[in-house]
């Protein structure tokens, strides 16, 4: 039998008895597991790949880091110098352009 036609029989089945209920909740119940465990390697890949280095880079933005020396807290200071920048005008104002140009269907030089 092929997993289409498997698949279109689901529905179709109806519990009648209290027994088959039981049977049934325990087969779908072994169906979940299945389906846990083959979601379990890309659970751990999100979390390993995707969710460390942000977690980490999250809080070594609030920190004060060296190659050298241990990273020492530094809290919001680190946004506070970078809100300051004289850059960030600059940045905005290209920013702003970048979008106008984009949103207009010109193409750009990047």
């Amino acid at each position: 039998m092929s997993a289409i036609s498997e698949l279109s029989t689901i529905h179709r089945t109806k519990a009648k008895t209290p027994e088959e209920k039981r049977l049934l909740a325990k087969e779908a119940g072994r169906d979940n597991k299945a389906g846990y465990l083959f979601l379990l390697p890309w659970l751990i890949g999100l979390v390993l790949i995707i969710g460390g280095p942000m977690i980490a880079s999250l809080y070594l933005s609030f920190t004060n880091y060296s190659l050298i020396q241990a990273p020492s807290w530094v809290g919001l200071d680190n946004y506070a110098r970078m809100l300051g920048s004289p850059f960030i005008p600059s940045f905005s104002s290209m920013a702003t352009a970048k979008a106008m140009i984009s949103c207009s269907g010109t193409p750009t030089i990047t």
